[in-house]
């Protein structure tokens, strides 16, 4: 696990306090006002602070007498704890001459002695500075117009300025290394009283330990597309993970070794089988011997738009029966902000154990992209928000060990409000681009030529692409939880349910695609074959899950239209009322129908044949590229 280091100058502030650098500097401030303001005229031409790099006394006399540079050169005793050697105080020195040397660190030009006060305030930053930093070796100067021979240091202004530096280095280090011997006294003072119990206390710390040493047993709720690659992770980090599901197919698959998520390899869920890392059941009443769970399971929307938070709360309620001390609960499925809180929680702490104490509570959203190969469970940042700082201390420890990197937050809620965030970013962006396609058609333009063009913008732009509607587990659902969720607090999310209506709305506009291009070849859609090419939610992955191609499917059905599909991932559709197999020869399929429509573009579909077999295609997606555009039998969205 990665996460960002501590700045350096803030962990010195921690330890030492920041007082004594600031009184320090105070008193460097009057000393050095008080000198400067008391000087005659003639040194009030330039002032300049300068750096001796931490010269030896010799190396100060040869500096000294570098030709063109008079200066005067002070041999100071090694002082114990400062890397104060010598100090070299310059006069008549030109500006290039010291930015040649190196040594300017900061020049101040003001030929007007009324201005006195800003020079004198320069000089107490820098000396403040030097001050704080506790090893500054440094030499301070003034510009004579009529250069001092080499000979006796008489400059009293020099003096008072090496003993403001002096005092500052001294005030600066004695208050600091009085605040931390007074800290020291006051901690043991503390350690003497009786010790207050932290929250999580040694249950935390015991849990902790067990997960950061692999030793803790992990469970899994849930085995679907986000629970099957969290098992596989965890069981590859070193843990002895459980996998629960209610589907007695899925369990008996991982039994026998077998993975049926295209994700999950089926040579790496057998080889967790094989050594024993990998058990799977239907039974909750394991939850008993668990030390770390994580929930995985559906949240979708009810027929009315609403949450359909019930396997939620039938999996909380089924593993409190379970819950034992030294336990981390984390959810994972995506909900509106407070349902950790608000459903968990209480029915957690329903039989005696108090979160954050003996058991620890936990959000931490799901992150999954189907078929994605360069971000997977493994090395996408997995942020966490706890219901306590001990539940996010023990949840950090829980995935630390599996995770590349983890991103804390301050709560359950902005966890979940961060997936939330994530998603409805995508559908209202999805939303927009839906609605350009819309007005692009209706002003003569071609939408995907205007995108091309528009994505050529190097900042201020990211592109999104034009489709049949919303599909997948999240982005056709999840802004909706957010919106529902407000109108408890009356107020109406207009963003995130006029960008819903739209892509919605986009499997009928599709059809109506069809329609017109049916039209156009004089046919009408009722009674017409139309083969639906490709019904997952996104290319090369066998996700049906809220695909708008069922959505297009459904409503040609209901025009009257004889539908048929294929799509290599997807062998058969049972959804609702749609009980369709994959048509077994696609090129038989094409030659029949009257039109082709392309909701989903697999890479593993040969669109240039496609497009010669056929007689009319409706493109979605822009499969077929400028084939499709330079093409009369093609209607592009």
């Amino acid at each position: 696990m990665r996460m960002k280091d501590t700045n350096p100058i803030q962990g010195w502030i921690y330890r030492n306090g920041i007082r004594p650098a600031l009184a320090a500097g105070l008193i460097a401030a009057g000393i050095v006002a008080t000198v400067v303001l008391s000087q005659p005229a003639q040194y009030r031409d330039e002032i300049r602070i300068l750096s001796a790099g931490n010269l030896s006394a010799d190396e100060a006399q040869a500096l000294a007498t570098t030709p063109g540079v008079a200066a005067r050169a002070v041999t100071l005793p090694a002082l114990s704890g400062y890397n104060l050697s010598a100090a070299v105080f310059f006069r008549g020195a030109s500006v290039e001459q010291l930015l040649e040397d190196g040594l300017l660190r900061l020049s101040v030009r003001d030929t007007d002695p009324g201005r006195a006060a800003g020079r004198a305030l320069t000089w107490a930053q820098a000396l403040c500075a030097a001050a704080t930093a506790g090893s500054a070796t440094a030499g301070a100067g003034c510009y004579d117009p009529n250069p001092v021979a080499p000979g006796k240091l008489d400059n009293f202004l020099g003096w008072k300025l090496l003993t403001a530096f002096l005092l500052g280095a001294v005030l600066g280090y004695g208050g600091a290394w009085g605040k931390a011997r007074w800290n020291k006294k006051e901690n043991a003072s503390m350690a003497k009283k009786k010790p207050v119990k932290s929250n999580g206390g040694e249950t935390a710390q015991a849990l902790i330990r067990k997960l950061k040493t692999g030793k803790a047993r992990i469970g899994v709720i849930g085995l679907g597309y986000v629970g099957l690659p969290l098992v596989d992770v965890f069981g590859r980090a070193g843990f002895s993970v459980v996998g629960i599901d209610v589907d007695a197919n899925k369990i008996e698959a991982l039994r026998k070794g077998k993975s049926y998520i295209e994700d999950v390899p089926s040579a790496r869920i057998a080889a967790l089988v094989r050594k024993g890392a990998l058990h799977a059941t239907t039974d909750f009443s394991i939850v008993e011997t668990l030390d770390a769970l994580s929930i995985c399971v559906p949240t979708p929307l009810r027929k009315t738009g609403d949450p359909d938070l019930s396997f939620i709360v039938n999996v909380t309620e089924e593993i409190a029966k379970y819950l034992h001390p030294g336990m981390v609960i984390v959810l994972e499925s995506t909900s509106y902000p407070g349902t950790t809180r608000e459903i968990m929680l209480p029915k957690c702490e329903a039989h005696g154990l108090k979160v954050g104490r003996d058991l620890f509570l936990a959000f931490s959203p799901e992150r999954v992209d189907p078929g994605r190969t360069d971000w997977t469970t493994v090395n996408t940042p997995k942020v966490i928000g706890g219901i306590t700082p001990a539940c996010l201390e023990v949840a950090l420890a829980y995935y630390g060990r599996a995770i590349d990197e983890l991103v804390p937050v301050s709560s359950a809620e902005a966890a979940e409000m961060t997936k939330l965030l994530e998603n409805t970013f995508r559908a209202v962006n999805i939303g927009l681009v839906n609605e350009i396609a819309i007005i692009c058609d209706r002003l003569g333009l071609d939408v995907w030529e205007v995108i091309e063009a528009a994505a050529t913008k190097p900042f201020g732009y990211m592109k999104f692409t034009p489709g049949p509607g919303l599909g997948g587990h999240c982005i056709p659902i999840d802004p909706l939880y957010l919106s529902w969720k407000l109108k408890a607090v009356n107020y109406n999310a207009r963003f995130i349910e006029l960008a819903s209506e739209i892509n919605t709305n986009m499997p009928r506009y599709v059809v109506g695609k069809v329609q017109d291009a049916l039209n156009k070849q004089r046919k009408s859609i009722n009674g017409s074959r139309i083969l639906v090419l490709g019904v997952a939610y996104k290319p090369n992955v066998s996700d049906l899950r809220e695909s708008p191609a069922l959505d297009v499917i459904g409503l040609l059905r209901q025009k009257g239209a004889v539908v048929e599909y294929h799509d290599p991932y997807v062998p058969e559709i049972r959804h609702e009322s749609i009980q369709l197999k994959s048509v077994p020869d696609l090129e038989s399929a094409i030659g029949k129908a009257d039109c082709v429509v392309i909701t989903t573009n697999h890479d593993s579909y040969s669109w240039k044949k496609i497009l010669a077999q056929s007689r009319l295609i409706v493109d979605t997606r822009n499969a077929l590229g400028d084939d499709g555009r330079d093409s009369e039998k093609v209607v592009r969205l």
